[in-house]
């Protein structure tokens, strides 16, 4: 897995739990990925990376493409004995990570 992915796919379990904990429907909490996404926009466009127009273009040709990508989540239980056992002697996330799984906690 490259690194850059890995950090993705940190990012967005982190994305997702704080979307499980916000209060917020799912829809909602999509609605706020966008505004997020548009608002990243704005700010590379302010360094300099580019007019606002075309950092915007390109944050949402970024934002669809990451939905044509498969995905699968996990929701695990605060009581993740079983699943500790099972993979004992793996690192269970990287094997999960390396099958594009995603793992969310529930508080």
């Amino acid at each position: 897995m490259s690194e850059v992915k890995a950090k993705i796919g940190l990012f967005v379990d982190r994305l997702v739990q704080q979307a499980m904990n916000s209060g917020l429907a799912w829809d909602e909490a999509v609605a706020a990925f966008g505004l997020a996404a548009k608002a990243t926009a704005a700010v590379a466009a302010q360094a300099g990376d580019g007019a606002a127009e075309s950092c915007e273009a390109h944050a949402r040709k970024r934002f669809e493409e990451s939905f044509a990508q498969s995905v699968t989540v996990v929701l695990a239980g605060a009581d993740i004995t079983q699943l500790r056992a099972a993979y004992a002697g793996v690192d269970a996330r990287a094997v999960l990570e390396n099958c594009n799984v995603k793992i969310a906690l529930r508080h």
